[in-house]
């Protein structure tokens, strides 16, 4: 699957109403063949995981929606949104390079990467990203199996029609290695954490909406647990899945977590 910003309400490229009112003006959907002429990749798969899951995050919340002439307004609300989009509360727009771009920059913030957090200033638009991100230490991949079909991609790679279009990978293909499969794993954050609230609910996923896991051991401050692996949910906050005791799994809020 990928996340794609390509038109607004009406099917055109200005003039629409700001936030995506049909679910389809940055949406997430199957691959297609562009043709695109590149794929940009950054070398951390800690990055490409990140991109993938602002960019799955962006395409879920309706708040943004598609504009050419308001294509920064994503960046001005996602900026105050501590570069989480499941947080915007504010209708917002975005076009398909704009869109990628900003996610880069969250990126950036969010991992503390200075070229990325700066990436705007090279890559504007779709025939500035080529070189804006090699710049930014991307890997520009042009070998065709990474162009005609999704076999090879890994999250976060960002597919280029330098003339027309972009968008945003969010899947590991099916043909990717297994060296690839196990840097993919390997970056996935993975430690022990200190429970910091006075007691703290446990849930089937990432969100309060989803019920507490009642059959767990009680959870309370000062307790450990092992940090599986987070995600963004829907409701904005990062969510850690994490193991007690060596057999419980669970998600709880990250800011209820702290390292040891």
């Amino acid at each position: 699957m990928i996340a794609n910003s390509g038109h607004d309400e009406n099917g055109k490229y200005r003039g629409g109403k700001a936030g995506d009112q049909t679910g389809k003006e940055f949406e997430i959907r199957t691959w297609y063949k562009r043709p695109w002429n590149c794929v940009l990749r950054y070398p951390d798969p800690r990055v490409g995981i990140e991109l993938a899951d602002l960019a799955r995050s962006a395409a879920l919340n309706d708040r943004i929606g598609y504009d050419q002439n308001q294509r920064w307004t994503f960046l001005s609300v996602l900026r105050l949104a501590n570069w989480i989009p499941g947080k915007i509360q504010m209708d917002c727009e975005a076009d398909c390079s704009s869109g990628v771009i900003t996610l880069t920059m969250a990126a950036g913030y969010r991992l503390q990467i200075d070229a990325l957090k700066t990436i705007n200033n090279t890559a504007v638009n779709t025939y500035t990203m080529r070189a804006g991100y090699r710049k930014a230490g991307f890997e520009v991949l042009t070998d065709s199996k990474y162009l005609t079909s999704d076999k090879y991609l890994l999250p976060g790679d960002i597919l280029l029609n330098d003339n027309a279009h972009t968008a945003m990978n969010l899947d590991k293909g099916s043909a990717v290695t297994e060296a690839e499969k196990k840097k993919i794993f390997n970056s996935i954050p993975r430690w022990v954490g200190e429970v910091t609230a006075s007691t703290l609910n446990v849930r089937s996923w990432a969100g309060t909406r989803y019920a507490n896991i009642k059959t767990w051991p009680f959870l309370s401050k000062g307790n450990w647990i092992d940090v599986c692996d987070q995600i963004h949910g829907e409701d904005g906050y990062i969510w850690y899945y994490i193991r007690i005791y060596g057999k419980y799994y669970g998600f709880v809020r990250s800011d209820y977590i702290k390292p040891v």
